[in-house]
């Protein structure tokens, strides 16, 4: 039974990929611990954050509008969310959404570079490599009309899965009663998002057990819930000593 503190979630898996490279071979199966239980996680969710990049001639207004770098950026973007609704699917959590645009500094000069935001998602995993096909297919279209070279950057590819027939494995039926045991009602999903999707995404068994932890985070009010951290130590115990026999 192993016990790992990992960093750098929020930065891309790093300490959680370097923690499974470690033990995938001889791990029955890793929980990653963020409550007591109250809802457990056996699947993930594939988020891939992208940033496009654009280049573009700069120079002042007066010498000229095109090609700018500020129209790749437009027509891609346009195009992208234009396709969106062919794709997007509440049910399987697929999403193609654009956040942020950013380029230029004052009115009278077309910016040399400039770039926006792409966030992909989905259950499915393979729907995202599908989408960023199109997405690529999207951009190379738009860099030919516009003379605007367009790139796909990574910025946080965060994998995911789901392991056919997991909901009825000794680990998720062990974890719910183990739950029900401590006296509550545990919500089931497949939709995780946390240390657990690293696992997950190469087809390892993972679950994630989530609840409260108190409120106020970051705030000077902070509290801690203990009873629920409390129970969460129960239930690692508990788990742990029905798998291990």
């Amino acid at each position: 039974l192993v016990f790992a503190a990992v960093a750098q979630e929020e930065t891309g898996l790093v300490g959680m990929q370097a923690l499974v490279d470690e033990y995938r071979d001889r791990a029955l199966g890793f929980v990653d611990i963020l409550g007591d239980g109250r809802s457990i996680s056996y699947g993930a969710i594939s988020i891939h954050w992208w940033r496009v990049q654009g280049e573009g001639p700069p120079g002042h207004s007066l010498g000229g509008g095109l090609p700018n770098v500020n129209l790749g950026l437009a027509r891609a973007v346009d195009r992208i969310l234009s396709w969106a609704p062919e794709v997007q699917d509440p049910g399987r959590r697929t999403v193609v959404n654009v956040a942020m645009l950013r380029s230029g500094e004052v009115f009278n000069h077309k910016p040399a570079s400039g770039w926006f935001s792409l966030d992909l998602r989905s259950l499915d995993r393979t729907e995202v490599d599908r989408m960023e096909e199109e997405v690529r297919r999207i951009l190379e279209s738009v860099s030919e009309e516009t003379r605007i070279p367009l790139r796909m950057e990574p910025v946080q590819l965060t994998p995911g899965g789901q392991i056919p027939g997991f909901r009825n494995s000794e680990l998720v039926r062990t974890a719910e009663a183990v739950s029900r045991f401590l006296g509550l009602d545990p919500q089931l999903g497949i939709a995780g998002s946390s240390n657990m999707n690293v696992p997950l995404g190469q087809g390892i068994p993972a679950i994630g057990l989530g609840g409260g932890r108190g409120g106020e985070r970051g705030n000077p009010g902070e509290w801690a819930d203990v009873p629920a951290m409390v129970r969460a130590a129960k239930h690692v115990f508990l788990l742990a000593a029905a798998l291990g026999r």
